[in-house]
C-alpha cells in the first residue's frame, strides 16, 4: 500500500512533470507530439495519470523505457492503476472540489489548463499532510 508520505512525494513530482509539459488525450507525448508511454525517456509532456505513473516509477527506481520499447500497441493504464492505489488518499480533494473521480476525463476536458492540473496535484499532495489517519 502507498503511504501518505509516499503519495505526497509522488504527487509533488507529478506536478513538476506537468509544469515541464502537459498534454491531453494521451498518457504522454514526445517532442513532436506523438503519443508515447509516460515512462519513455523521450516523453516531454504528460497527462494527469501519465505524470502520476512516471512519478511513481521514478519513486520506486523503476527503469524508464528506451525508444525501442515505446512502439507497443497496448494502451498504458498503469497511471490509473497507481491513482486507484492512492485513491483513498486523494478522493476527499476530488469530492471537495466537485471533480468526478475519473481523472482522465477531467484532464481531457476542453479548456482544461496545465496550471489547473498541476494545482490539483499539489492540492492532493498538501492534503496528505493535513489529513487525519483513519481510525
Amino acid at each position: 500500500a502507498v503511504t501518505r508520505r509516499e503519495a505526497k512525494r509522488i504527487l509533488l513530482r507529478a506536478a513538476k512533470l506537468v509544469d515541464r509539459g502537459w498534454c491531453q488525450n494521451a498518457p504522454a507525448v514526445d517532442a513532436v507530439g506523438e503519443s508515447v508511454n509516460p515512462l519513455y525517456v523521450g516523453a516531454r509532456a504528460w497527462c494527469l495519470t501519465g505524470a502520476i505513473e512516471r512519478a511513481y516509477v521514478e519513486q520506486h527506481h523503476g527503469p524508464l523505457l528506451t525508444e525501442s520499447a515505446v512502439k507497443t500497441p497496448e494502451r498504458y493504464r498503469r497511471g490509473e492503476d497507481v491513482l486507484a492505489q492512492i485513491g483513498w488518499l486523494v478522493a476527499p480533494v476530488f469530492l471537495r472540489r466537485g471533480i468526478p473521480l475519473d481523472a482522465p476525463d477531467w484532464n481531457n476536458y476542453p479548456g482544461r489548463t496545465a496550471s489547473e492540473v498541476a494545482a490539483l496535484l499539489r492540492e492532493m499532495a498538501a492534503y496528505q499532510t493535513r489529513a487525519k489517519k483513519p481510525t
